[in-house]
């Protein structure tokens, strides 16, 4: 045996520490750059728009990704979301640390996602372009509140509220223009505040937060006129959050009148008429302190019970998912998603019959247009087919800052209903997830069309999708053993490999159907109330779990499948797309297995052990020349990875190759573990398995 020496290399720790602290700034050349940088850009208009501004204003507000791996946050496991902020962290600490040498006037690194927002200069925006870490640079757009309580009852929250269910336990976070507190509608609702706002010369922009600063979680933070909002500029999220949370007091109330408000100011003063469009001074908001104020809703989910995230605000059209173009936006969004809390969004005030807002454009988002008391959808509410759901927006009545009352238009008073009803379906099912409640909502909304489109979308029903959670169960289905195959139900759900549960109303008979590949068959099934070859059936008297037992049948048939699906993988550009499936047959020869491909060629496997391949072409006949057996070895090895397969836990990491050889007792195949033990198949049939000193019989045949 060849022994390696190896040559041991100490390095201090500390010096590798040292060096990898140390971030080299980046060299800043002028000059024209490349296509593939300017490419970075998302922005509408892209580099050139987003260059344009920063030479015009002397320095531009941008949203920077970072390369760092990411996935939304509360899908990973404590350490792997431990690591993965780590990563964001020291990826966001190297950029920074490569613009040390050009005028980043501000910054901020948010903590759960892999962005940063920067005010830039035209050079720092090059540079920041040229940096490999950067993957993407998204303009910090300005949205509008733009405004445009008829009766709670149109959406049956009194219903609702009837059955016990108010939104009690669970908060609302409205991100907008601050909340009075104060209000008697809102009264010891507001749990948490927050203000995220600017301050940038450049662009006649100035902070509304209390004592002028950027960010603050203090008390009284989110109160609207706290800091320098200019008249009527910061009513709307009293408005927005009295609609969605706001205690019955006989004038008004919310949907989720039991409901908490988590309060956070995302907006700016603007004191520029051309950026406030001819009316200066106004609020409008960045979507970085938009995102501040999201990655705040996701730092307070330890604290409290969210159902929900009010965004009522926006702009732009889209007449698809925004997804790329608000990729920083999206981040957060999802990061909330999956920890179940849902952000609202209105679709936007602009009358648009195929289009909506950025940020309701995005996918994960659930975007929200508005209707009447008709039920009619209104003309100035924003449509387009990719549009989730609808809610009244028209004449509604709620609460102003310093006690007052009034009745406001727009889709902003459409997404505070939807945010509402979202706290009182998740004080009925807590462990329902945003895709569970949107489904809800949508399949017991009253279908309402556009007459402008023909687009029929849902008006949310709340008393409806309440009863239908109250009174629903979740049938959950798994699949075992080494042969496949589908399992579906009727009524439909079901539909398993890609839908193993599934929701029922309350005593609903369902019967699933198992139906077995070929070479598989169906063993048995557990959890039905009864059941019969390839049927199980269950009545849902309550949430269950059903499991099916789908074995190999044809031990020829999996080992050839094999065989021909590793020959098609090798020889893939000959043989090109299957046409169809594995299909079996006897003739002379005995029994076969062939795959036919789209291109006229297939390859055949006898069970006596050999390959054959059709070329296509006429009179060329079968070809043997692959040379291929796939019998005993094939045969053995299908059924010892059938075995470790159900077994994993107990035999482990594979060591090598399964191997053959013979004894006194025959020809066997075995396939070791590197824990110790093994599986053996012999050429009598059987299959043994190898544990604590000694071989065991699984009483099982394998051929």
């Amino acid at each position: 045996m060849r022994i390696w020496n190896l040559s041991k290399i100490t390095v201090s720790f500390a010096a590798l520490l040292f060096a990898a602290s140390v971030l080299v700034p980046l060299s800043v050349f002028a000059g024209e750059l490349s296509t593939s940088l300017k490419n970075k850009v998302s922005a509408t208009g892209g580099y050139e728009k987003v260059a344009a501004q920063a030479e015009r204003r002397g320095s531009v507000r941008i949203i920077v990704k970072v390369d760092a791996a990411f996935r939304p946050t509360s899908s990973l496991t404590e350490t792997e979301a431990a690591v993965q902020l780590s990563a964001i962290a020291r990826t966001q600490e190297k950029v920074m640390g490569q613009l040390a040498s050009v005028n980043v006037i501000s910054h901020y690194k948010y903590q759960f996602i892999p962005y940063i927002a920067m005010t830039v200069d035209r050079n720092a925006l090059d540079a920041v372009l040229a940096i490999a870490e950067v993957t993407s640079v998204e303009e910090d757009e300005l949205s509008n509140h733009k405004q445009v309580n008829w009766d709670i009852t149109k959406v049956g929250a009194p219903a609702a509220w009837s059955s016990g269910y108010d939104g009690t336990g669970y908060a609302v976070a409205i991100l907008d223009t601050g909340v009075d507190k104060t209000h008697p509608i809102l009264t010891g609702k507001v749990v948490s505040e927050a203000c995220y706002s600017s301050n940038d010369s450049a662009s006649f922009a100035s902070s509304v937060c209390p004592g002028g600063g950027t960010d603050s979680m203090s008390s009284d933070s989110a109160m609207p006129y706290g800091g320098n909002c200019p008249s009527g500029g910061c009513d709307h999220g009293t408005h927005v959050a009295g609609t969605a949370a706001g205690q019955n007091t006989g004038q008004s109330s919310g949907v989720a009148k039991g409901a908490n408000i988590i309060a956070i100011q995302v907006f700016t003063r603007f004191d520029d008429n051309s950026t406030c469009d001819g009316a200066s001074p106004c609020t409008l908001s960045y979507s970085s302190d938009q995102i501040k104020g999201l990655e705040r809703v996701y730092a307070l989910i330890g604290t409290y019970s969210i159902a929900s995230t009010n965004m009522s605000l926006g702009g732009g059209k889209y007449t698809a998912n925004c997804d790329s173009s608000n990729a920083s936006r999206k981040a957060a969004i999802d990061n909330l998603r999956s920890a179940g809390i849902a952000t609202v969004i209105s679709s936007g005030n602009s009358g648009y019959t195929n289009a909506i807002g950025a940020p309701g454009c995005i996918s994960t988002a659930v975007s929200v247009g508005a209707t009447d008391s008709s039920d009619a959808v209104a003309s100035y509410s924003n449509s387009a087919s990719m549009l989730n759901l609808l809610a009244p927006g028209s004449d509604v009545t709620s609460s102003l800052p310093n006690g007052g009352y009034a009745s406001w238009n727009g889709t902003s008073m459409a997404a505070p209903h939807v945010a509402g009803a979202w706290a009182v379906l998740k004080q009925a099912k807590p462990k329902a997830s945003v895709s569970d409640i949107l489904t809800v909502l949508t399949n017991t909304g009253v279908s309402v069309t556009d007459s402008r489109n023909s687009i029929t979308k849902p008006r949310i029903q709340v008393d409806t999708a309440l009863n239908y959670l109250l009174n629903s169960t979740t049938l959950t289905v798994t699949k075992s053993g080494p042969g496949t195959g589908t399992i579906t139900s009727n009524p439909a759900g079901i539909s398993c490999g890609s839908t193993c549960s599934a929701t029922f109303t309350l005593g609903t008979s369902v019967i699933l159907t198992a139906a077995a590949d070929p070479g598989s068959s169906v063993t048995s099934w557990s959890g039905c109330d009864s059941s019969s070859g390839s049927q199980c059936t269950v009545t849902m008297s309550a949430s269950k779990s059903v499991s099916v037992v789908i074995s190999i049948s044809d031990t020829n048939y999996i080992a050839a499948s094999a065989w021909i699906n590793a020959v098609a993988s090798q020889y893939s550009a000959y043989f090109g797309t299957k046409s169809g499936g594995l299909i079996t047959g006897t003739d002379a020869g005995g029994t076969y297995y062939c795959q036919w491909f789209t291109n006229g060629t297939a390859i055949l496997a006898y069970s006596d052990g050999i390959l054959y391949f059709y070329t296509g072409k006429v009179g060329s006949g079968w070809n043997t020349s692959l040379g291929l057996l796939w019998n005993e070895l094939i045969r053995a090895t299908a059924w010892i990875n059938a075995f470790y397969s159900q077994y994993s836990s107990v035999f482990g990491t594979k060591s090598g190759d399964v191997t053959t050889g013979t004894d006194t007792s025959g020809t066997y195949y075995i396939q070791f573990f590197t824990n110790g033990t093994g599986l053996m198949a012999w050429t009598d049939g059987y299959v043994y398995f190898y544990s604590d000193g000694r071989w065991n019989s699984f009483g099982t045949k394998w051929k």
